[in-house]
């Protein structure tokens, strides 16, 4: 998958892979996206998981993370962090906003 990211003031715009914008880490946020839609399916009711239910979490999840790693310069562990929440607000239909804070500690904190 790629998105498409500024690349200047000049305005043009360059493709980029999710795996090159994220580098050596990209596993860490592949298996983070994993679990956060794995336990997207707990406690709702979802008899019959579908694999374009999946698909769309996915891509909802991998999009966010780009999202906030280009426009909020997250790492990815704050992404994961908030990434819950904010799948659950996107399933709920319901809006949800990133944190404005410039600190942040992490859930277990």
């Amino acid at each position: 998958m790629s998105l498409i990211v500024p690349a200047g003031p000049a305005g043009f715009v360059r493709k980029q892979s999710i795996a090159s914008l994220f580098g050596h880490r990209y596993p860490i946020l592949q298996s983070g996206i994993a679990l956060v839609v794995r336990k997207s399916f707990v406690g709702r009711a979802a008899r019959n998981v579908t694999d374009a239910a999946i698909k769309e979490r996915v891509d909802y999840c991998i999009a966010l993370a780009a999202e906030l790693h280009c426009q909020k310069q997250w790492m990815i562990e704050r992404i994961l962090d908030e990434m819950p929440d904010a799948l659950k607000s996107h399933l709920d239909g319901t809006k949800w906003e990133p944190s404005n804070r410039f600190c942040w500690f992490g859930a277990n904190a």
